[in-house]
């Protein structure tokens, strides 16, 4: 008990403290730790932390190419749970845990949390809205409740949330020597001269349904209802400096900075249904299968911002495009138990996706965009309005797709813990539409798709105290969806590229060295090549690239 009192004070040092603080409070953590070792605290947790992990690759291939991966569930009965805490480099710490408490007989909850912080470690090196950055705190909270009343019928409840508040990514400018792959002289990652605002943050919550009831012998009915809601905005300095090289000398830099881009984007409302209906036979026989039919509806909004960071960052522009998306399919699969060792797969799928767009409101009073063009000190006509773009293009589309994917795999035993499989699959993604704007008009990539292949190894290892995965895989995409930026106006549009491969490997290895001692490797590879000779975008400026 003395321990865990001192612990609980050091905790809050590591947490808040810095500098000499947050060092003193480190080594002596780790002091009473070492000092007060226990299996409840420290082997208990690393072998939740493995059957999790185990329980997370039991994932198999769903019909047609989709992949699902599911949380741990609530136990019946039991009353359990695990704890971590890790530090790292910049001050981040990582708190998570979880515990499964029985409610009755028939019931359980689980709650998990987790929590990550790290200190800002970038210092801005000139007069801006922001001095520090790529600081963050992550925390996501899951409450699942499962009910089962005997074999005919369960439910699981998943309610879920999640809220971030750090810095957006980093742009720089200027950091590569040209012609190489090096950093330039006095290149410092803990440094950055920018003079634009970066923010960012993100807001998630959501639940799901998941219902089974056995109404007839070997016959099983499953619903799977969910809801989803996100909100967030992301503000950052896309130049990767400061100033214009329009200035006088010392006025910006580093480098050439050949004009401010200072943007931001966000959504601020969002919701997302799902449902599916899915019917499988639930026998000892070798033979098992499962059909279903699936819907989807989300409705969005998507704000676009531009600022004038020689101007005290002040707001020059401003789009609000809404789309609505429903999709629906039917799919059916069947498996086959050839022998003990070898088992067999085959799925298909229809899907039916729609899709409206359209931009709902759009001013810019930039330079580029509208004061230039007004003027005549750039050529094109002024997008200062949304009756300016509408004269120009389309505003709206309402693409529709439809499409049949299918998916065969096996697996076979070689023992009771080595597997090999293999699969091919089909896939595809529905059309995409990029809104007219400041620099573009409107754009439409039709639907892509995709044929797919792997092969691989799975093994538990000496005494299921290691765990090996290696595969290979080889994949097409047909009219691949691209996203183009660039030309005199610096446009942004959707194309579809002929063609692209790839192929390569992947290996995950996990082994619990010691009681207190998890060790992991992870490494691939992936050769990718567009195929189209025609394919081509301009750069900002002149010239064919």
């Amino acid at each position: 008990l003395t321990s865990f009192a001192t612990a609980l004070s050091l905790i809050g040092l590591l947490i808040f403290g810095v500098g000499t603080i947050f060092d003193f409070a480190f080594a002596m953590l780790l002091g009473i730790i070492s000092g007060t070792y226990s299996t409840w605290f420290i082997a208990a947790p690393m072998t939740i932390w493995f059957e999790e992990r185990a329980a997370r690759k039991k994932a198999g291939p769903a019909p047609a190419g989709a992949r699902a991966l599911e949380a741990v569930r609530p136990v019946l009965g039991k009353l359990e749970g695990y704890g971590s805490l890790s530090v790292g480099s910049f001050t981040t710490v990582t708190a998570e845990g979880a515990v499964n408490v029985p409610t009755a007989p028939g019931s359980a909850l689980r709650l998990s949390l987790l929590n990550q912080t790290r200190n800002d470690w970038v210092k801005n090196q000139v007069a801006g809205p922001t001095q520090d950055l790529e600081g963050y705190r992550d925390s996501a909270l899951r409450a699942q409740w499962l009910i089962e009343a005997g074999k005919d019928f369960s439910a699981l409840v998943n309610v879920h949330a999640r809220d971030y508040d750090g810095s957006a990514r980093l742009f720089r400018a200027n950091i590569i020597q040209p012609g190489t792959n090096d950093f330039v002289p006095g290149f410092d990652e803990k440094k950055i001269s920018i003079d634009g605002k970066n923010e960012s943050e993100l807001q998630n919550y959501g639940a799901n349904l998941r219902l089974r009831w056995a109404f007839a012998p070997g016959l099983a009915l499953h619903s799977i209802t969910g809801y989803e809601q996100v909100k967030t905005f992301s503000r950052g300095d896309i130049d990767g400096g400061f100033g214009a090289s329009f200035l006088p000398p010392g006025s910006y830099g580093p480098g050439v900075i050949p004009f401010a881009s200072e943007t931001a984007d966000g959504i601020p409302k969002h919701s997302q249904w799902t449902q599916e209906f899915r019917l499988e036979s639930d026998t000892k026989g070798p033979l098992d299968w499962q059909a279903g039919v699936f819907f989807f509806k989300e409705d969005y909004k998507i704000e676009s911002f531009s600022y004038d960071s020689l101007a005290g960052n002040a707001q020059d522009g401003y789009e609000r495009v809404r789309q609505k998306n429903t999709a629906s399919a039917v799919f059916g699969a069947l498996s086959y138990t050839v022998n003990p060792q070898l088992k067999l797969r085959a799925g298909a799928r229809y899907t039916i996706d729609k899709k409206t767009f359209g931009v709902e409101d759009y001013f810019a009073n930039g330079f580029a965009p509208c004061i230039g063009p007004t003027i005549g000190a750039i050529p094109g006509p002024p997008r200062c309005t949304l009756a300016d773009i509408a004269a120009l293009g389309p505003l709206s589309a309402n693409p529709k797709d439809k499409k049949f994917n299918w998916d065969v795999s096996g697996t076979y035993a070689l023992d009771k813990d080595i597997n090999l499989y293999a699969r091919a699959a089909t896939g595809f993604r529905g059309s995409s539409v990029q809104g007219s704007g400041a620099f573009n008009d409107q754009s439409v990539a039709g639907p892509e798709t995709v044929t797919s292949i792997e092969a691989g190894v799975k093994a538990d290892l000496l005494n299921r105290r290691a765990r090996v995965n290696f595969g290979v895989f080889s994949y097409r995409v047909k009219d691949l969806q691209l996203t183009a930026v660039g030309g005199a106006a610096n446009a942004n549009i959707l194309l579809n590229a002929d063609k692209a491969t790839g192929s390569g490997f992947e290996l995950d290895m996990q082994a619990l060295l010691t009681e207190r001692l998890v060790a992991s490797l992870g490494m691939g590879y992936n050769r990718t090549k567009i195929k189209d000779p025609g394919l081509a975008a301009s750069p900002c400026g002149n010239g064919i690239a």
